[in-house]
């Protein structure tokens, strides 16, 4: 059942949001590259806010994957778990500095929002019941 679960998680969330993190990544290593010629980055606050929901955007999908192929293997935690959390608390905090910056849309907020958290969730709660089935 876990191996359905996560199969499908991969396939209907992890998959999708990793292509649309490597579309906006690029657009946004673009806008940072822009530099000083883009009046927008003159703000100080700007740019720093973009690099660090780069990098905490692919702390995140990075970690989900690695829990994913962990988890497909194996049903104990990782001896690297508490890594593991701060990769998704990572993933989260970038979701919001998202949900910050995206219109109110409806729909808007539940793909680019919703579907990450989502997954970093259900792994974050494979995380978890690992952990506790451990001790």
């Amino acid at each position: 059942m876990r191996t359905i679960v996560l199969r499908t998680l991969a396939l209907l969330a992890m998959v999708p949001a990793t292509l649309v993190a490597v579309y906006f990544s690029t657009l946004g290593t673009a806008w940072l590259m822009a530099g000083p010629n883009d009046p927008i980055s003159n703000f100080t606050t700007a740019p720093l806010t973009i690099l660090f929901m780069l990098v905490a955007g692919w702390a995140g999908i990075v970690t989900a994957w690695k829990l994913y192929y962990h988890f497909l293997k194996s049903s104990y935690p990782p001896a690297w778990w508490r890594q593991a959390i701060v990769g998704l608390f990572l993933g989260y905090s970038a979701t919001a500095m998202i949900s910050l910056l995206l219109p109110t849309d409806c729909l808007l907020m539940l793909i680019f929002v919703g579907v990450p958290t989502f997954v970093a969730s259900v792994l974050l709660g494979f995380l978890v019941s690992s952990t506790l089935r451990r001790t």
